[in-house]
């Protein structure tokens, strides 16, 4: 008899563990590709876009009114209708007070060939910062449902990242044995002064004149634009819907070079306060001493999914521009291209474009006056 139990025991062992495994790689399947299913949906707030002056002022509303319905309809994304009597500086207080964790802001440009760009932003209710840009180009209704399926992926993604961080932690740093020092008559030698025995001693402090006393140099605070320092260019932060934030703070810096390099003052503003800054031009205009407020959407393609040098990349920056005297918006019709062995080089080529094919050639009654 006790035989026999041990027979069956063998056997279902190796079934039982098929059967964890399964139930193991299906959870994980499904907290990585499927986090909806488990968490609450999104709360998203969205408030009336605004339209250029001149445009039927319910064109904005009628825009989001479409969309919220495309949304809801798809689900996943609780979405909530923001009061259009919601002042714009109050966007913020309100979708916080609604629960949400993001809102979504916009702006329709003047039609082109009767086809309207409407630029979408989605800003974290946390932290207040845009998190996703995206510029549609709109010339029916059903151009407007089709991005639903675009706002919603962008409200999913961001709100499972933190998930995926869980599921996938950045390994630590494998910390190196240190190497043995020799030894005489059974004691180390060699060491390193300040230590004690085998053990390598701190890294002495070196003197540095820029920052005094340190073994490393601390970075100087960043200067951001205003109007005790103006300048006639001020970029505000740069977006991009599938680039990492690296890319988006390296075009934004780009872009300021660029400028500088062309003989034009230019000078970064803060994102804290220019984060409305389609809505409230003026006031930023204002606030940061600007003649002209510049922002570049960009994006990238390359064969190398990481962007590493040697391997030739694509890259793509859209622009749009305020103009501070006449209270106009303006964006470029067209992405401008630069294109290198290097993702940084290709940014730079196109937002050179940028500056000498748009930029200077929008503000020339006045930049070669």
């Amino acid at each position: 008899m006790h035989r026999e139990e041990t027979v069956m025991f063998v056997r279902f062992h190796p079934l039982a563990q098929l059967l964890c495994a399964v139930f193991c790689m299906s959870l994980a399947i499904t907290l990585m590709g499927a986090t909806s299913s488990l968490l609450p949906p999104t709360t998203l707030v969205i408030f009336p876009f605004r339209q250029a002056e001149g445009l039927d002022p319910k064109r904005g509303q009628d825009y989001v009114a479409k969309l919220g319905s495309a949304l809801t309809a798809l689900g996943g994304v609780n979405v909530v209708m923001g009061d259009p009597a919601t002042a714009q500086a109050d966007y913020l207080h309100a979708a916080k007070a609604a629960g949400a964790e993001y809102y979504l802001i916009g702006y329709v440009a003047p039609p082109a060939n009767n086809v309207y760009a409407v630029i979408e932003q989605i800003v974290s209710a946390r932290s207040g910062t845009i998190v996703w840009s995206n510029t549609a180009h709109i010339g029916s209704n059903e151009d407007i449902l089709d991005q639903g399926p675009v706002i919603k992926t962008a409200v999913v993604s961001y709100s499972s990242r933190g998930f995926y961080a869980v599921l996938n932690p950045t390994p630590k740093p494998v910390k190196a044995s240190p190497t043995p020092l020799p030894k005489k008559n059974g004691v180390s030698v060699g060491g390193a002064s300040g230590g004690s025995g085998g053990t390598p001693g701190k890294p002495l402090d070196l003197p540095n004149e820029a920052y005094g006393f340190s073994s490393k140099p601390t970075a100087p605070p960043k200067v951001y634009a205003s109007a005790g320092n103006p300048t006639r260019f001020v970029v505000v932060a740069s977006t991009g819907k599938l680039v990492p934030p690296v890319i988006r703070d390296y075009t934004t810096s780009s872009l300021i070079i660029a400028l500088k390099r062309n003989g034009q003052t230019a000078a970064q503003g803060n994102p804290e306060t220019t984060v409305h800054w389609i809505f409230r031009g003026h006031d930023v205009c204002a606030d940061t001493g600007a003649a002209y407020l510049v922002s570049g959407s960009v994006s990238t393609k390359s064969m190398d999914a990481t962007l590493g040098n040697g391997m030739w990349t694509d890259a793509y920056v859209n622009i749009a521009l305020y103009d501070c005297a006449a209270q106009k918006f303006e964006q470029s019709t067209k992405p401008m291209y630069g294109g290198a062995f290097s993702w940084k080089t290709a940014v730079d080529h196109a937002t050179n474009a940028a500056v000498k094919d748009y930029l200077l050639k929008i503000s020339a009654p006045v930049a070669h006056s």
